[in-house]
Order: structure tokens, then C-alpha cells, then sequence
């Protein structure tokens, strides 16, 4: 539940048994007796002016997200926060609030609210962090980097298993090389377009108890990040997973019957995945469904939308029915189905790989930046390996300020900070991207 500011000036977020108290004291009496003392409980800051409270009241949101939405006039803002000992003033409006949590930096942004800074992730190749290490002489580098999020995980969506030291076998039965760089199919388990002698797997093969309880306790111990749990290996994946890559793209044209029974069986499974997922006290379910290449929709805009839209959107109205926020990761250029994407409920794009055609995510702002939340954007096949560390921090800046304007923005690299990253310039990330801690 979140507590809305107007013009944007911040958050409270507040869990299930904090809305039941707040709605048991709104519906027992009036706002004005009862709720400074929860505020003066729950903040541990001074008590909001309550004579100039204009609205207060409960609504649900389009997703199932309670909110408790309270208005104060401006001059009682500015007043409590000064108070308070924070500076907010007309001229910077968005000053950080004593009570924001890094989980509201995240929620403000993808509800489209300003934020004092712009929530971030950043991870890297092991190799990249030892380098690191070196630069800074020690571990200690980590410290600057602020968690606004954390994830957990409760199915093994991959389910891999070692068959030797240069091979492994997935949960549907391919073979993957696993000693080059990247790793590949090596033998899809169908030969044909064809279920027939085939058992497909069932959803509690996946499911994984003891990963389940840990991301319970990691959910405990982090209730004020944004909280998301991963379901990675999409449908369209796990269509040429099972066939080969270029069988499963000639099934989609010549075999179009056993494509789209494919992605319905593999749809049902994941509807099974967001079930044991979702009573997680988690944001959001983000998945993983590579749609693009550099050059577009590898599949191509319509056959997307014939096979794979539909089964997504009932895998989307699950997870929003359950209460979690929608994010998704899709690598290459997904500009032609953005319209799509936003129709069928995706709430934030992760990735948002710049260098992929039409991609260029000032584009993405202006076309389409009011609808849904962009997390990436900061080049991994340019501004990274080859910009200088001025380049870099440069557009570190733009982003935040284009971007995170009216929010709708997390700033992170396209991918994962690979090993051909300079050290001068991973050192120019890190210290760019702290510039935004809260």
C-alpha cells in the first residue's frame, strides 16, 4: 500500500497488516484524530500537519494494489518537512522525504512519480568484480552501491543437471554445451514437430521448497527493497529449447499447429510457476522471454502477436490478479510490440538495449514513457566496452534526467557488466551510478 503524495513528493509504503490497521482506523473514526498518531508510530518524525488535511481515503488500483491516497495543501508540506529538518522548497520539489525507502523509490518511479534520485541495479561478471577489486584494493567498493532491490527465486525454471564437465541437461531433456562462451543447445530433445513419445514435464518438477523458504527469509529481512521474484526462460525460449533455434523459427511458418500447442503447454506450466510464486510477500514477478534481435521481433511483429501475445497476457492478468507488479526481460529491439506490451500488462521493460533498431530509449520516453517503466537503457554494446569514463558518466546523468523525468525510469546497464568492460571504465559506472543513492 502506498501513501500518495501530491506533486509527487514521495512515498510511504505500508505491507498487508499495516493496511488493515491504517483501514480499521479510517473506518472507526475520522482521518484527522487518528492519523498523526500512526504517522508519529510508524515514521518516527514529526507528526503531519492535520489542519490542512484535504483528502484522505482507500482505493484499489487497476492491478489490485491497495493505496491509501492523502492530500495536504503544498504550505503544509513545506512547512512539516522543514520541521522536520529537510529541505524542500519550491525550487526543488523532489527533495528526499526522512521517511522514503528505497522500495519507494521504485514503486514512485513506476507509478510514474518524480524521485529525489533515480532507483538503480548494477551486477556484474565475476571476472569485472575481481578487477574492481584491485582498483579499490579491496571489497569494500560494494558499500557504495545502494540496494533498492533484492530478488528471490522459488522455481528452477532451467532445472539444469551436470551430464559431464563440458555438458549439462535441462529440465525438458535438451543438451547444452557449457564450456564456451555462450553456452548453447547442443541437442533439443524433439526431433520433429511432434509431441508424440515425448512426456512433458509437470509443474512440481520445477518447484523448488528449500529455495522457497529462503526467499521468505531474504523477503523478511528486506522489507524496505523492492522485493521480485525471478521466472526466467520464457515461452518463445522454450519453444526452440525444445526443437533447435531454427527448427522451432521454420515450425512457426511450416508447422504452426504444433508451435502454438508448444507455447499453450509451455503457458500452462508458467501459470503454475506465477501459483507457487506468488504467495511470496513480494513487488513483482519479473520474466525472461528474449523476443528481439538487433534487428527486430525475431519471429517477426505478427506472428508474435498470433502465438505468443496471447499466452503472455494470460500469464500478465495471473500475476496482476495475485497482486504483483509485471516486469519483463527481453533483449533486442521489442519497439514494434510496444503497444502490445503495454496492452497486455507488462508494468516495466527490462533491458532496453539502446543499440537495437528503433531502441533508443529517449525515443521509448517520449513515445511511450507515460504507459510503462523502462529498466536499462545504459549501452552494453557501446557506452560500456567503448566509451571513455567521462562519456559514461555523462550519460549516466542524461538518463536520469530524461528518463526519470515523471519517473517511469530504472537506471541499469543493458546487460550485466561483461568481461570486455575496461576497468576505468566499470569504476566510472559504480561511481556514476552512486551519484543516485538516496
Amino acid at each position: 500500500m502506498v501513501i500518495d503524495w501530491p506533486l509527487g513528493f514521495g512515498h510511504w509504503s505500508f505491507r498487508q497488516a499495516e493496511l488493515s490497521t491504517i483501514a480499521s482506523n479510517l473506518r472507526t473514526s475520522s482521518p484527522n484524530s487518528h492519523l498523526t498518531p500512526y504517522l508519529r508510530a510508524t515514521c518516527h518524525t514529526p507528526p503531519l500537519p492535520t489542519e490542512n488535511l484535504r483528502t484522505c481515503h482507500l482505493s484499489t488500483g487497476a492491478i489490485g494494489h491497495w493505496r491509501l491516497v492523502i492530500h495536504w495543501t503544498l504550505g503544509a508540506v513545506i512547512g512539516h518537512s522543514r520541521a522536520a529538518g529537510t529541505s524542500l522548497h519550491p525550487t526543488a520539489p523532489h527533495a528526499r522525504l526522512p521517511f522514503m525507502q528505497p522500495r519507494d523509490y521504485v514503486l514512485s518511479q513506476i507509478h510514474h512519480q518524480d524521485t529525489p534520485r533515480v532507483p538503480y541495479s548494477l551486477s556484474f561478471e565475476g571476472v569485472v568484480s575481481d578487477r574492481l577489486d584491485a582498483h579499490y584494493r579491496g571489497p569494500a567498493w560494494r558499500s557504495r552501491l545502494f540496494p533498492y532491490m533484492a530478488n528471490v527465486a522459488a522455481v528452477d525454471t532451467d532445472m539444469s543437471t551436470p551430464i559431464s564437465t563440458t555438458h549439462r541437461r535441462d529440465g525438458y531433456g535438451g543438451i547444452w554445451r557449457i564450456d564456451q562462451r555462450p553456452w548453447h543447445l547442443e541437442t533439443p530433445p524433439l526431433s520433429g514437430p511432434s509431441f508424440d513419445g515425448y512426456t512433458f514435464p509437470t509443474p512440481d518438477q520445477f518447484f523448488r521448497p528449500q529455495w522457497k523458504a529462503a526467499a521468505i527469509k531474504t523477503c523478511q529481512e528486506n522489507k524496505d527493497r523492492f522485493l521480485i521474484a525471478g521466472l526466467g526462460w520464457g515461452l518463445f525460449e522454450r519453444t526452440w529449447n525444445l526443437r533447435g533455434f531454427e527448427n522451432a523459427l521454420m515450425d512457426a511458418i511450416s508447422e504452426p499447429d504444433f508451435f502454438a500447442e508448444s507455447i499453450r503447454r509451455l503457458a500452462d506450466l508458467y501459470l503454475a510457476f506465477v501459483q507457487y510464486t506468488a504467495d511470496l510477500p513480494v513487488d513483482a514477478i519479473c520474466f525472461g522471454d528474449d523476443w528481439g534481435d538487433q534487428r527486430g521481433v525475431i519471429i517477426g511483429a505478427d506472428r508474435w502477436r498470433k502465438f505468443l501475445k496471447p499466452q503472455w497476457a494470460r500469464i500478465y492478468a495471473a500475476t496482476h490478479a495475485a497482486g504483483k507488479l509485471v516486469m519483463h526481460h527481453s533483449c533486442g529491439s521489442v519497439a514494434q510490440i510496444m503497444p502490445d506490451l503495454i496492452e497486455i500488462g507488462i508494468d516495466v521493460l527490462e533491458s532496453c538495449q539502446p543499440e537495437a533498431a528503433d531502441m533508443n530509449p529517449y525515443d521509448l520516453k517520449r513515445r511511450w514513457g507515460d504507459k510503462i517503466t523502462f529498466w536499462g537503457c545504459l549501452g552494453s554494446q557501446s557506452t560500456i566496452p567503448f566509451g571513455t569514463p567521462d562519456q559514461i558518466r555523462d550519460e549516466v546523468r542524461k538518463l536520469c534526467r530524461e528518463m526519470g523525468k515523471g519517473g517511469g525510469y530504472v537506471l541499469a546497464p543493458a546487460k550485466t557488466l561483461q568481461p570486455e568492460t575496461p576497468t576505468a571504465n566499470a569504476v566510472a559506472i559504480v561511481e556514476a551510478f552512486a551519484e543516485q543513492n538516496p
